[in-house]
């Protein structure tokens, strides 16, 4: 382009063009600054950097806010379709897509959205997710599901693992492997003529709703006494270890079932008895309930008495595991992370079976409850080959007893036996504990979620406990 001769005219009057503006900025720097930020440059000016200022901050926002662009986009939407489509609205009703769920959704938000941060799956998570894909594949096979859940006692997600197999005896066409698996854990239900008859049956106790927190004035007024062996039992297969054999058994001083209720159970105890009682008359048939292999003390499962369940599930909830909880706070993380397997009365007859020799369970925890008076026989108890009651006694061998009502806890895996009664006749509910918890923390039943969302399982199992 020519030059301006000196004294011609500009060709613009209103807006300079693009390399005019870099000598209007360099007039800045003269005396005639304030003419130029009056004029049409410096409201230009002006402008360009508010804009930039505003575009600044909202990319700032959008940072910060990780996924607010794609919310943003959604309310856009939603702002121009109106309020006549439904789902518009932030709070409107969130409908599931056939072969979708909640979770699923959930899931694929996390790491999704401008800014948002992907969380990477453990390696146990991607296991477990492995492990799931095979059972999804074929889920009539019953070694698909006891892969996972052996995958997850190994994490020892126990909780979730017993789940596992529950669900999976509902789809598999062979469940052999499955029920072996469950083994104790499985309670066997009552007949349904025992579950018709316990209509009729008002259990004590039923108005005594109070859940027993073992606090240590409560543990005071209750009263229990420690006992020690000499070393740490072997770790339980459901994660219970013990660091020594250090205040590992404990006794009540007094009864924590109340002892009227305890003279009920032995009434309905005896109008089931002549025909429910399992003995080991034939020499040939020993243990045929699958207890025990050896001569077994007559025993009557809780089940096959009406009401007395029912009873017991109460005081289990109410008064038993937030005893057994708070004497092994460091194993036991709260009393619902507890199950019992169906748990049966025993009777040590001086005339019949009145011991039974040292053994150990294959349990978390065991403890029994004494059913009737201490004056009603001689001798029993739960021996030990080496126990003491205090750090100044020297080990020896024993036996502990309370009297009725009382409990007496241990670790399944310590060594004990049933002591012999040498005259009269002694009642207890020996209750056999194991741990329902995931190690992880996560509420029971996350795999099972997985399970539904993958279809392999519907939405009609429930969970059993």
């Amino acid at each position: 382009r020519r030059r301006r001769r000196p004294g011609e005219a500009p060709a613009w009057t209103s807006a300079p063009p693009p390399r005019a503006l870099d000598r209007s900025l360099a007039r800045s720097r003269t005396p005639n600054r304030k003419a130029w930020a009056a004029g049409p440059l410096g409201a230009m000016a002006r402008s360009t950097t508010r804009v930039c200022a505003v575009a600044l901050v909202a990319a700032a926002v959008l940072l910060e806010c990780g996924a607010g662009l794609r919310l943003g986009t959604h309310v856009a939407r939603g702002l121009r379709q109106g309020p006549q489509r439904p789902g518009w609205a932030l709070h409107a009703k969130k409908t599931k897509k056939k072969g979708g769920s909640a979770t699923k959704k959930k899931k694929a938000a996390i790491g999704g959205g401008f800014g948002a941060v992907k969380v990477e799956a453990t390696p146990e998570e991607k296991a477990v997710a492995a492990a799931v894909k095979k059972v999804k594949a074929d889920p009539t096979d019953e070694k698909r599901w006891l892969a996972l859940a052996s995958e997850l006692g190994q994490q020892e997600e126990y909780a979730d693992a017993r789940q596992v197999l529950e669900a999976g005896l509902t789809k598999a066409a062979d469940g052999d492997l499955l029920s072996s698996a469950l083994g104790a854990m499985r309670r066997i239900p009552p007949s349904e003529e025992i579950e018709a008859a316990k209509a009729d049956v008002a259990w004590p106790g039923q108005d005594d709703t109070e859940i027993w927190h073992f606090d240590a004035a409560k543990q005071a007024e209750v009263g229990f006494d420690r006992y020690s062996v000499p070393e740490a039992p072997r770790p339980c297969n459901r994660g219970t270890v013990h660091a020594s054999g250090e205040d590992l058994i404990f006794a009540s001083r007094s009864a924590v079932i109340p002892p009227e209720e305890c003279d009920w159970v032995i009434e309905q105890m005896d109008k089931a008895a002549e025909k429910a009682w399992m003995q080991d008359k034939d020499p040939n048939n020993i243990g045929a309930d699958a207890i025990y292999s050896r001569p077994f003390p007559d025993r009557l499962w809780m089940r096959d008495m009406p009401g007395v369940k029912a009873w017991f599930d109460h005081r289990l909830k109410t008064r038993l595991f937030p005893m057994l909880q708070s004497l092994y706070p460091h194993i036991i993380p709260k009393p619902n992370d507890l199950r019992c397997h169906d748990a049966f009365i025993s009777r040590y007859d001086a005339s019949r079976t009145a011991s039974l020799e040292m053994h150990r369970d294959t349990t978390s925890f065991s403890f029994t409850i004494a059913m009737n008076r201490a004056t009603d026989y001689e001798g029993g108890g739960t021996s030990l080959p080496m126990v003491r009651k205090n750090e100044d006694a020297d080990f020896a061998p024993g036996a502990v007893k309370t009297d009725i009502g009382g409990v007496v806890s241990f670790p399944g895996q310590c060594w004990h036996g049933g002591n012999k009664v040498e005259s009269g006749a002694r009642y207890i509910i020996p209750l056999f504990i194991f741990l329902d918890y995931n190690k992880s923390g996560k509420d029971r039943g996350y795999v099972i979620d997985q399970l539904r969302d993958a279809g392999a399982i519907g939405d009609d199992f429930e969970m059993v406990f």
